[in-house]
């Protein structure tokens, strides 16, 4: 949005044309040949994609994993163990928010909390209510809805995703969302290519420069989803903190990144295979950008 604002495609040599659409709709249809770029999907998608045979890569992030667990105010819960046997909410055990937050936990602190919490489903706006009405004693859940869970019950993370990530795992954490192209459309359009990522990368400056308080721009506010002027303060606060938005993405990264999608594949559950370039750096595919 900040892009299409400040017209970063136009000074980047280039004319965006973006449609908006429900999670998960858009790389459904970029998979169709509807868009040239999605960015609707995180690395276990991409993966899973290619090695269905869809020929495309990742080539830049987006976002940290602005998600975790929230507890209420009133919580006396100082850490994920605490919640062994309390009524969790959550919104599938197959959603990428709790498949991350499990692998963490998992990871951290030795225990999956598929059964080790008492989970209730529902889906994430529903689970804010029932987090200030105390029929549930946390939640697993994703921005917008982390900020309206704290404004609404006083609350805190428990386990912050990136944070958590990073702290267990040499300063990486998987991205929540990131950039993907057709192997074709990148090897045709290299100086495109370069254009979008240049322009996005600005465009993540100018949010990054501001600590994020550009969200409270009728443009950007009104895509958010967030529930009342204090939700959108708590999230920029909880954006500023943790740093939601990155573009960060270097081969060291790229090495890691490629260690946590094995272990996703070890599991077989989302992912059974990772697919040599899943995820590359640009420069490597379609050659260095031209001065």
């Amino acid at each position: 949005m900040v892009m299409l604002e400040d017209k970063l495609d136009e000074k980047h040599g280039f004319k965006a044309e973006v449609d908006f659409l429900a999670m998960g709709g858009g790389f459904q249809a970029f998979l169709m040949g509807k868009y040239d770029i999605s960015n609707d999907e995180d690395a276990v998608g991409a993966a899973t994609a290619r090695a269905e045979g869809f020929d495309i890569h990742g080539f830049m992030p987006y976002g940290n994993l602005y998600l975790g667990i929230v507890v209420p105010g009133t919580s006396d819960a100082k850490s994920v163990a605490d919640l062994k046997g309390k009524r969790v909410g959550h919104f599938g055990l197959e959603s990428g928010t709790t498949t991350y937050l499990r692998q963490l936990v998992s990871q951290t602190d030795g225990f999956d909390l598929t059964k080790a919490f008492n989970l209730q489903q529902a889906g994430p706006a529903a689970l804010v209510p029932m987090l200030k009405a105390g029929s549930i004693e946390a939640m697993l859940n994703f921005e917008p809805h982390i900020s309206a869970g704290m404004v609404e019950t006083g609350g805190r993370y428990l386990l912050q995703g990136a944070e958590g990530y990073r702290a267990a795992n040499d300063g990486f954490s998987p991205w929540i969302g990131i950039f993907v192209a057709s192997n074709a459309w990148l090897t045709k359009n290299p100086e495109l290519a370069y254009g979008f990522r240049s322009a996005l990368e600005e465009a993540v400056s100018t949010i990054r420069e501001s600590k994020y308080e550009v969200l409270k721009e009728p443009y950007i506010a009104g895509r958010l989803g967030v529930s009342s002027p204090k939700a959108l303060d708590q999230l920029i606060e909880n954006a500023a903190r943790y740093d939601y938005f990155t573009t960060e993405w270097t081969p060291e990264l790229l090495e890691k990144a490629n260690i946590y999608l094995k272990s996703v594949a070890a599991e077989g559950v989302l992912l059974k295979e990772v697919p040599d370039d899943t995820l590359i750096i640009l420069e490597d595919l379609v050659g260095p950008k031209k001065p």
